[in-house]
Formats: structure tokens, sequence, C-alpha cells
């Protein structure tokens, strides 16, 4: 029997070549029928969980013909969807290609394509999520030329827009969800509320490093991409809260807290700029004063 799990990261690769080449958002395919946003980031990072009901789903919302997902699941499957991995250049994460099904991996056209034209697109993804960093969503295109180093025809070239290349960053925002606000492991000494507030501390530390998570942040409040950029590590370090403070027997709410937290978080490092929001040195400290009385109010085991 063919062993499917070990094809899910090429398969998570060419789900997102199709959804992108449709022009659609991760969110847009629980609209055309397709499975929820968490699902769909989830089978693009290689970890999603492929049902029998999600693989119809993910047919109907992508627009193919019954039965290939499934096909496109199976390691050394010959298919027009093997086939299509010769595309899967510059529009997937780099590495994902790498990926391939058995039946293609000795055809001269499964092979990765175009390294320097991803070294590029991948300079101009960091160059697109620094402007917005530190110029909010109404950065300029030459601001972004400039902070990347590159020329208006080689983005161009990778994105048809400007709306586009902040779509990859919030893409790819989407992928590192995944491994980032991981819930701290509890020892049964641990309180609700350390655990929460190590969660939130540990999303700072990640997310401060990382252009691509800086500018998602920013992103949060800006209402052309709110509904999409909190889909991804908002959403992820909303439930992670939601998870933790329920373990809690005598917490006094389920979401309120956490979405008190978040609020927190969207009113502080969201401000775009070389000294404001995640860039702060200090904002860690300063959510972390700031969200205190909200956990010591909703655990009730801070005596």
């Amino acid at each position: 029997m063919p062993h499917i799990m070990n094809n899910a990261p090429w398969f998570g690769a060419l789900v997102t070549h199709r959804r992108q080449s449709l022009g659609m958002q991760p969110n847009h395919l629980a609209h055309a029928g397709g499975p929820s946003a968490a699902t769909t980031r989830k089978i693009e990072s290689g970890r999603g969980a492929t049902t029998a009901k999600v693989l119809t789903q993910l047919d109907t919302a992508l627009q193919w013909s019954p039965g290939t997902s499934a096909r496109a699941l199976v390691a050394g499957e010959d298919g027009d969807e093997a086939r299509a991995l010769r595309r899967l250049d510059a529009v997937v994460s780099p590495g994902c290609t790498e990926y391939r099904t058995a039946a293609v991996r000795s055809r001269p056209t499964a092979q990765r394509v175009q390294t320097r034209s991803e070294r590029t697109r991948r300079k101009i993804l960091l160059a697109v999520a620094e402007t917005i960093a530190r110029h909010g969503a109404g950065g300029s295109i030459r601001k972004v030329i400039d902070t990347g180093e590159v020329s208006k025809g080689a983005l161009y070239f990778h994105f048809d827009s400007k709306d586009a290349a902040v779509d990859a960053v919030l893409d790819e925002a989407a992928i590192l969800s995944g491994s980032l606000a991981a819930r701290p492991r509890q020892s049964a000494t641990t309180r609700s509320a350390d655990a929460a507030s190590a969660a939130v501390r540990q999303y700072i530390s990640d997310a401060s490093g990382s252009p691509i998570l800086r500018a998602e942040a920013v992103l949060w409040n800006e209402p052309a991409y709110t509904a999409t950029a909190r889909a991804g590590t908002y959403a992820t370090l909303r439930a992670t809260l939601i998870d933790i403070l329920d373990d809690n027997p005598r917490r006094t709410d389920t979401a309120a807290a956490p979405d008190a937290i978040m609020a927190i978080l969207a009113g502080t490092i969201t401000v775009p700029g070389d000294h404001h929001g995640l860039a702060d040195p200090h904002i860690a400290d300063t959510v972390q004063r700031l969200i205190t009385p909200v956990l010591r109010g909703s655990t009730l085991d801070d005596n």
C-alpha cells in the first residue's frame, strides 16, 4: 500500500501553489466548500490531517476533479498533480519542493528550478515584511526596493502587485504560526497564570526576531488585512491562551481573559517603526505589566 504521510509536505506545497494560482487566501477555501482556514494552514505546512472528508473538500474548493487530492497524496502517483511540481519554483517556501513523489523524483522537470530566482523572491519578501514592520501597510514600493536592494522589475516579476506581495508575507506568517506560541509544558505546580504569561513572552521573543511576524502583527490592525492577518499567529496564540486558562478549575471565564490579553497585544505590538511595537526592546516587559492584572483576575490562583 502506498505510504501517504511521507508525501504530506509535497502535498502541502501543491495545495499552496493551487490556492495561490486561484488568487485565494487560506480563509477563502472554507467559503468555497473547503476546509477551515486553520486546517488549510496545517495541510500547507505538511502537518495537517488529511481525512477523506478534508480531501473531498479540497477538491471542491481548489476546483480539482474528484479524487485529485487523494491521488496527489500517494507517493509515486504520476498524474497531472505530480507534473505540476515543475511550476513550484518561486511560489512556495524554499525547501518545500525538495519533497517529491517517487514518480517524479527522477525527472529533470521535478528538480528545484530557478534557485537564484527563489533567493531573489525571498529577498523581496523579507524587504516587503521589513517595510511593513517599519512603515505600516502604507509603505511605498520605493521603500521596498531600497530596503531589499532589488529592482522594480524583479519585484513585479515575482509579485503581480504590492497586495500580492503582502498576501505572500501573510501566507508565510501563517505557516510560521504552527511552530510559534506553542503551549508551555506545565508541571503539577505550574500556575495557569504563569503558563499563559510564558506563552505570551515566548511569542513576543519569536516574533521580535522575525520580519515576517513583525509585519503580520502590524497588519493585525490594518482594516484591509485584519481578517487574514489575525488568522495566523493571533488565532494560534489566542487558542493557546484559552487552552491554558481552561485547565484551571477555578477559572471565572473561558475566553474573556484571552481576548483581553490579545487586545493588549493588538494595542502595543502592532505599532510600526524602528523603535516601536515589537522593535521596542522593552516591549515584553511592557506587555507583561499590562496582562498581569488580567491574569490575576481570571485565574484566582495567584494568592
